[in-house]
């Protein structure tokens, strides 16, 4: 069997700035092209990557974007991996250095991108449950066949985080940050006398409040919130994965009959279960 390395999964499209570039610009670049990090580059050499960590940070002390420049805020010295590296050895550092993504680099330029994200597609079939529904993944059909029926019955509250992290409505976003930070959680869920109402996101706070221009010191939890789609605990796996096909979210507030927040679900709980019963079945084939 081959033997597989950085250079055969890595994202090639990997966006680098120089180091003066101001961190407005980057943000722009980020809401722009959809994407989590950007590396940063003397001349054309690799030194640095700010993320959307980074960007939370700026959000937290409220300074404005505009005022500062790449090089005050990236995360170096970088570290990167040559294209030859094999999987196993790039997992390992990722494990000991805490980091989820390494820059590949050759002859001292940038070439591409490896994350956690991108090793787990080589051993997983799937990353998504949306591709279980839609016929999509690499599972064989058998396999794909007994994962379906398996969310024609299993409910949602057997696989859902109980574990929900709330903010008040009247929250500036500026703590939103501070908490995201701290706790390293994407997404919180907005409440207002004590029912949920909305839900504000890492991804919500860099590309619709530090991209506008708006002062996260000044706006609330409740106006920079988006809609919170929601779902029964007794409802099952597929409805609420359709659910989220349907509405373009990857994130289910679970709301009970009494009209409480019970818990979240979101298309990771869904990989973690599911690549379990992958890992047993593996398991008990041997």
């Amino acid at each position: 069997m081959k033997r597989i390395s950085v250079q055969d999964i890595m994202t090639r499209k990997v966006v680098g700035v120089d180091q003066d570039t101001p961190l407005s610009e980057i943000i722009r670049l980020m809401s722009e092209k959809q994407i989590g990090s950007t590396v940063i580059l003397d001349k054309e050499k690799p030194i640095g990557i700010i993320t959307i960590r980074h960007i939370l940070k700026m959000a937290e002390k409220c300074t404005p974007p505009a005022t500062v420049k790449a090089q005050n805020v990236m995360t170096h010295p970088l570290i990167t991996v040559k294209p030859d590296v094999n999987l196993r050895n790039a997992s390992i550092l990722m494990l000991q250095k805490g980091i989820k993504k390494l820059t590949v680099v050759e002859n001292g330029k940038l070439i591409g991108l490896v994350t956690t994200t991108d090793i787990e597609r080589v051993f997983m079939p799937f990353d998504s449950p949306f591709e279980i529904i839609k016929n999509e993944s690499a599972v064989s059909v058998g396999l794909r066949e007994e994962f379906q029926r398996d969310m024609e019955k299993k409910l949602v509250e057997e696989i859902m985080t109980k574990d929900v992290k709330t903010v008040d409505s009247s929250m500036k976003v500026n703590e939103i940050a501070k908490i995201m930070n701290a706790t390293k959680i994407g997404s919180l869920i907005v409440t207002k006398n004590e029912k949920a109402i909305g839900i504000v996101t890492d991804l919500h706070i860099v590309r619709r409040i530090m991209n506008d221009g708006l002062d996260p010191c000044t706006v609330t939890a409740e106006e920079a919130m988006e809609n919170l789609i929601t779902i029964n605990p007794k409802d099952t796996l597929k409805n609420s994965v359709e659910k989220m096909i349907t509405n373009t979210v990857k994130k289910l507030g679970v709301i009970n009959s009494n009209d409480s927040l019970v818990g979240i679900i979101t298309t990771t709980d869904f990989l973690v279960y599911y690549r379990s019963l992958l890992f047993r079945q593996k398991i008990l084939e041997k």
